[in-house]
């Protein structure tokens, strides 16, 4: 328990230090190294008793010098938390909120359109999995992945005039994205108006994190049950508890195997990184040839139980890690996340100025880019890429003035 307890308490004191530094806990470290805290310290002291394998020493061991690698490559740049100090509601007159509604209104409806026409197909009668990601497909999960760039903007003007007429938009996108059938598109756009509610209006982020937690539970256990209903059987809830924790902590818990039998050995890590950035020049290349630029390798599924669990996903952290490498490959192991850092905290910074309008581009790079790197290498795909490429400039369509300065927040 010695590395457990160790690593709980190194995590904790980064998340800290730059709680000190930067005036709110919501952060890029603490986005990063959050989610792994709680991981760590059920799966090692309670979950294990449940069958499930513990977080190995060695896997802890690497979870720190990606973080502390990480942690110092944002400290070559000055926290500003000057974003903080203007009440966001105060953004909320800048943009055309008709227009928002109007716009969100049509992805929904056009979203709706088609999850009925699939309804009306049969495509959720044989088999849920049939269905999975389906919705997102083709022109409306364009129109959607655009709609993520601005629904946390409407989400913070809801909060503001909390009246059912203005939430039918958010609930139309919301169930079409949970008609996907896969788990972290709804997950992440929670997460994504989690963070922005972190940024714009701090003083519900204790009750938003309830919601958070709360809302996370809920849609995974509907949508197993869902997916049960669908084919005559019955979600237990010993079945929901095992299978909530296996795709909570699945990815961390294999990372186990990168000591042992090892994963990508022999695979750099610049290629690693290239399969990311390789996302959108391959969904266009998919349309014309079976090329594709640094393909990704999928994982084998390996037992993460006692009970027969298994995985086949690994978390960022462990993805790029040099599965039975030299010390030379391991030490440029952390050359990488300490560029990671410093530039993610170049592109953080650069985005938490003072502005006359919302910046969506920062809290969905959080989310998708920073947040899930616990879940996996998701971002091998282009949605994530898309959020936040229309995260730039879809919201600025809404504004009605994009002239607009600061200076009438500040009277």
């Amino acid at each position: 328990m010695f590395y457990t307890i160790l690593f709980l308490l190194i995590s904790c004191s980064l998340i800290w230090i730059q709680k000190r530094r930067e005036g709110n806990w919501i952060n890029m470290v603490s986005i990063l190294i959050g989610p792994y805290i709680p991981i760590v310290f059920f799966n090692n002291f309670y979950v294990y008793k449940l069958g499930f394998y513990k977080i190995q020493d060695e896997v802890l061991i690497m979870l720190l010098w990606a973080f502390i690698s990480f942690f110092i490559g944002s400290l070559f740049l000055k926290s500003d938390s000057k974003r903080n100090s203007v009440e966001g509601e105060l953004l909320l007159r800048n943009y055309d909120i008709n227009k928002l509604n109007l716009f969100l209104l049509l992805v929904g409806v056009l979203g709706m359109f088609k999850l009925l026409l699939m309804i009306r197909s049969g495509v959720f009668v044989s088999d849920a999995s049939d269905a999975e990601g389906m919705i997102t497909g083709g022109l409306v999960g364009h129109f959607l992945l655009a709609s993520y760039s601005v629904l946390p903007i409407y989400f913070l003007y809801w909060t503001t005039q909390k009246s059912f007429k203005n939430l039918i938009p958010i609930i139309l996108i919301l169930i079409v994205t949970f008609s996907s059938l896969i788990k972290y598109n709804i997950i992440g756009v929670f997460v994504s108006i989690y963070i922005f509610l972190s940024m714009y209006k701090k003083r519900v982020l204790k009750k938003a994190t309830i919601i958070l937690v709360g809302s996370v539970v809920i849609v995974f256990s509907v949508n197993y049950i869902i997916s049960f209903l669908v084919v005559d059987q019955e979600a237990t809830a010993e079945f929901i508890v095992g299978h909530l924790w296996k795709y909570t902590s699945g990815s961390v818990i294999r990372d186990n195997y990168i000591f042992t039998s090892g994963n990508n050995v022999g695979v750099s890590i610049w290629y690693k990184i290239a399969t990311f950035f390789s996302s959108i020049p391959n969904m266009f290349l998919s349309v014309i040839s079976d090329i594709r630029l640094f393909p990704y390798k999928g994982q084998d599924l390996l037992p993460v139980s006692d009970f027969g669990e298994e995985s086949n996903v690994v978390d960022a952290v462990g993805y790029l890690f040099p599965s039975k490498g030299s010390l030379f490959d391991i030490i440029e192991f952390g050359i990488v996340f300490f560029l990671l850092g410093f530039v993610f905290s170049y592109i953080y910074k650069k985005h938490m100025h003072v502005s006359c309008y919302y910046d969506t581009f920062i809290s969905n790079f959080l989310c998708y880019f920073i947040f899930f790197s616990f879940f996996g290498t998701f971002y091998i795909n282009s949605g994530p890429w898309e959020i936040i490429i229309y995260s730039l400039f879809v919201p600025k369509f809404f504004l009605k003035h994009e002239k607009n300065t600061i200076q009438h927040l500040r009277a």
